[in-house]
């Protein structure tokens, strides 16, 4: 039996397809290579402990399953904003003395808000909601859980769908260009592009990398033997990809072949033991990032996988995660973080120093996960896919800064 084709729908031919070639795939069946999972790593079942705030081992809450809604501290997390060091106060404050509705509501007109932070070498930072793409559903352009949004070129996004099993490329503007259908149970978590246009898309199930072409034609999985259930994918400049396994709790450097170059985590003499690395991603000077969501922290190692630093703790005040989850990093090498218990996104510096908080609960953020951004010469523009219960929409920020370096910095990373 072989590998389920992925099936595909473009809404022009001329537009940029995701086409539907599967040839030459290996003769197994999904059935085969989940069996094969059982034998791979540690099982499932004990892959799965979190750290509580007493410091004991428990069942972590996730996407799947989450805690109380009637818990206070959950409460507490969302109507709390965090002013003293939130980058957009006066976003907050307006969405806090608006009505009570969502992204989509505020998007029906320009919204612009200019604030400032003593901890930005900026003049200020003016945010823009720019736009709000999908809604919950499983039509075209819909999401039921979008965990992973990877801007691609010229404000086009990928955005991946782990129960609809689907990825999808957005134009800039919020319109469908074309979409991939990964197969039934087949769960895409993440995607990012290589040097040479191909697009990487991790599929926990049956656990591999499903690679395609440029224009989106199947070209191989890899390594179906190494991975047991892939989440965060990246590559760098070297065309290398640097994937994470929450079952194993490791992360690989993996060469296009899907051969390893270096493993982080996962054995006992590892320098870093990682407990569910969820997302991960590589700087502008080629440093890996890594969040480790059971342990509320983000980890940093440089370009050939030597462990630097560490920074987080669990918490809610300033700093300290409670499951971090999408991660990404400007042209400034300045670190984005989905905190996703704590409903928003916070900044930090490369060196692990806090910054502030770009999104918070009273923006009406709810359980960010997939996080990206399109750094410009002057301006960026922040994705993050979001929602009540699974991640139904993405929602697009235009972030401006005064920083004078930012026209440097960008021209020297394009270098």
């Amino acid at each position: 039996v072989t590998v389920p084709p992925v099936s595909v729908t473009a809404t022009t031919p001329t537009e940029v397809s995701f086409a539907r070639q599967v040839s030459g795939s290996e003769e197994i069946s999904f059935d085969e290579l989940s069996a094969r999972r059982s034998t791979r790593g540690r099982s499932l079942s004990n892959g799965s402990l979190a750290v509580s705030k007493s410091g004991r081992r428990s069942d972590p809450p996730s996407p799947n399953r989450l805690p109380d809604a009637t818990d206070d501290s959950v409460r507490e997390s969302f109507q709390r904003c965090p002013s003293e060091n939130c980058i957009s106060p006066g976003l907050c404050e307006s969405f806090r003395r608006g009505p009570s509705v969502g992204f989509r509501q505020f998007n029906k007109r320009e919204r612009r808000f200019s604030v400032c932070s003593e901890n930005i070498d900026a003049s200020g930072v003016n945010v823009n909601l720019h736009n709000v793409i999908g809604k919950r559903g499983t039509g075209k352009g819909q999401f039921r859980n979008a965990t992973s949004v990877s801007h691609v070129s010229s404000g086009s996004i990928v955005v991946t769908d782990i129960i609809n099993c689907r990825v999808t490329l957005f134009h800039g503007s919020g319109r469908v260009m074309s979409e991939i259908q990964t197969g039934p149970g087949t769960e895409p978590w993440a995607t990012a592009v290589l040097p040479n246009g191909k697009l990487v898309v991790s599929l926990q199930r049956p656990g591999c990398l499903a690679i395609f072409s440029a224009n989106g034609e199947f070209c191989t999985n890899i390594a179906c033997d190494l991975l047991v259930k892939p989440s965060g994918v990246a590559t760098d400049r070297k065309g290398r990809i640097i994937v994470s396994d929450v079952s194993t709790d490791s992360v690989y450097i993996l060469d296009q072949d899907g051969e390893v170059l270096k493993r982080l985590g996962g054995e006992p003499e590892a320098p870093i033991v990682f407990e569910e690395p969820r997302y991960v991603n590589v700087t502008s000077k080629g440093k890996i990032l890594v969040c480790d969501s059971a342990k509320h922290c983000v980890h940093v190692f440089d370009s050939e996988g030597n462990f630097l630093h560490s920074f987080g703790s669990y918490g809610q005040d300033s700093g300290q995660f409670r499951f971090p989850y999408g991660i990404t990093s400007d042209f400034e090498d300045n670190i984005y973080v989905a905190d996703y218990y704590n409903n928003r996104v916070c900044m930090f510096a490369i060196s692990g120093e806090f910054l502030g908080h770009i999104l918070t609960p009273c923006m009406k953020l709810k359980r960010p996960q997939g996080l990206d951004i399109r750094d410009g010469m002057t301006d960026s523009i922040l994705y993050v896919s979001h929602g009540e219960m699974k991640a139904q929409e993405v929602v697009a920020f235009k972030l401006i800064t005064g920083s004078k370096n930012r026209l440097k910095k960008a021209i020297e990373v394009h270098l």
